[in-house]
């Protein structure tokens, strides 16, 4: 991101107020996965429990004939689990979707103020008050994408911390 700015300190500024945005959507989305994936692992878990608690009393359960009773224990469970994990999967691509569509707006958004300072012969301070040409509007364009997809790439990482 700082090459853009080198480059085109006044378009660089004019496509950064498109960031805020984003982190906010990124922000309220991941609070929401994060509550979904704790719920999901909180059930997985109980699931796990019954797993492995039936299979260390299984000579115990036969005696008692209750293979029924803990198959329909074990199916309760894992029914519950697949709907909590298709929920969570259903907003986790919900939140994917948005934020490829925040991404994506974002191309649009400074694709149209780059015609706009090509087709109105916007000057560039950082290069000695020259007019913008589509090679230093698209190394600027290029080097910011790069550099918020760079800082937006932590974000699973991060996720995966938390």
């Amino acid at each position: 991101m700082g090459i853009s700015i080198y480059l085109g300190a006044d378009f660089a500024g004019v496509c950064a107020a498109f960031i805020p945005v984003i982190f906010t959507v990124v922000t309220f989305f991941g609070a929401f996965v994060k509550k979904t994936a704790i719920a999901k692992m909180g059930v997985m878990k109980q699931l796990g429990g019954v797993i492995e608690e039936s299979l260390t009393a299984v000579r115990l359960i036969a005696s008692f004939a209750n293979e029924d009773k803990e198959e329909r224990k074990f199916k309760e469970l894992a029914k519950k689990v697949k709907d909590v994990a298709q929920k969570a999967s259903f907003w986790m691509a919900f939140i994917v979707g948005c934020f490829k569509m925040f991404i994506f707006g974002y191309y649009v958004y400074s694709f149209y103020l780059a015609s706009i300072y090509m087709e109105k012969g916007k000057l560039n301070p950082s290069n000695g008050y020259e007019k913008y040409d589509v090679g230093k509007l698209l190394s600027v364009l290029v080097s910011f994408m790069t550099g918020m997809m760079q800082i937006f790439g932590l974000t699973p990482n991060i996720q995966a911390l938390i």
